[in-house]
């Protein structure tokens, strides 16, 4: 195999990209994913000079490689820093076993380096992709598990034919759903409103919450109206956002989306930020999140973050279990000048799916 590394020359080849996404991620064929206006959105509308960074590998002419990666904006420490967040890394299924991942990803990293980019991220579930990561320099950081609220038990039931057990399964689950949701703390002068995207985005007082909220940790994404417009735009998408006031200024915020997960109905959590003076407003925020999954016919509430985070927000006493579904934070620092210990540290992150371009 004679392996030819390039930038993706976009006007020349998305549709050979577009056939090896279907034959790599046969998973979204009919969904919004596989089109152009997703791609669009995804590598060509994001709030930054260079929207996106994309690679190829060729076999003579034939695209047998994609690495592409967006230019997340973090505040690391007190410092501005710019992420390659890398996704839609593809290999063609018929050039697999011969080292175009691990040889592509090499080539790639180098450029992102050159190109000014301090470190890279990534969010692998399947720990089958994470060796070919680690020999280009990747360092796996901690574990991001999953974990769910399950309000009804018919779909996971339905799988494995006892239905009949539905009825008293579900009693039990509002019982114990009952008893977690009693609220862990007085909540006296908080307000929680549940606005649509466009509402969201005309509403007034994030820029203020989140210049506050993001000094609670050290590392976090810089998550300013610019980009959560972008990230909530693509095609065929749907967000709720969930925001608590005292006084009139924001405290928290929530983002969700209705998802089919392994064939269950879910209301997917992708963010969550509760300023550090009114924690215990997590307890609104859950009831909000519970009546906006049962109104939108889910039967599980999901949510992807660090054990540290799960903790902070009380996930365990409000309800929610880990799941054995666990994600990993894997990344590779490429400036000179950035301290890795200070990337390897849990602790020091608030990281959900919001950092990903999952969901």
């Amino acid at each position: 195999m004679a392996l030819n590394f390039s930038r993706f020359e976009r006007a020349r080849e998305i549709e050979l990209q577009r056939e090896l996404f279907l034959d790599c991620f046969p998973e979204c064929r009919g969904t919004s994913a596989v089109t152009l206006e997703h791609y669009r959105w995804k590598f060509q509308a994001f709030p930054d000079a260079v929207s996106s960074y994309e690679y190829v590998a060729h076999d003579d002419s034939r695209l047998v490689g994609y690495y592409a990666a967006i230019p997340y904006p973090y505040d690391i420490g007190g410092s501005l820093k710019r992420s390659g967040m890398v996704c839609d890394v593809m290999t063609s299924p018929a050039s697999r076993g011969q080292g175009v991942f691990t040889k592509l990803g090499h080539y790639s990293t180098e450029q992102l380096k050159s190109s000014g980019i301090d470190f890279t991220t990534g969010y692998p579930i399947r720990k089958e992709v994470i060796p070919g990561h680690l020999k280009v320099g990747w360092k796996i950081a901690f574990p991001l598990p999953m974990y769910i609220k399950v309000l009804k038990a018919d779909t996971l039931l339905r799988s494995r034919n006892p239905a009949l057990l539905a009825p008293p399964v579900n009693a039990l689950i509002s019982v114990y759903n009952f008893l977690t949701g009693i609220p862990k703390t007085n909540l006296a002068g908080l307000k929680s409103q549940v606005l649509s995207r466009s509402e969201f985005l005309a509403s007034e007082g994030y820029t203020a919450f989140f210049n506050m909220w993001r000094k609670s940790f050290r590392n976090v994404l810089v998550k300013d109206m610019a980009f959560m417009s972008w990230r909530t735009g693509a095609p065929g998408t749907d967000y709720k956002f969930i925001t608590l006031r005292s006084e009139d200024a924001i405290v928290a915020v929530c983002l969700t989306r209705f998802t089919v997960l392994e064939g269950i109905p879910c209301l997917a959590i992708l963010d969550v930020m509760v300023t550090p003076t009114v924690l215990g407003g997590f307890s609104m925020l859950e009831r909000e999140i519970s009546t906006l999954a049962r109104v939108s016919g889910a039967e599980m509430i999901v949510v992807m973050m660090s054990r540290h985070c799960s903790k902070r927000y009380g996930l365990i006493r409000h309800g929610f279990l880990r799941s054995p579904r666990t994600f990993f934070l894997i990344l590779k620092k490429l400036a000179d000048d950035l301290d890795e210990r200070e990337l390897l540290q849990e602790e020091h992150w608030h990281l959900m799916w919001i950092d990903s371009d999952d969901l």
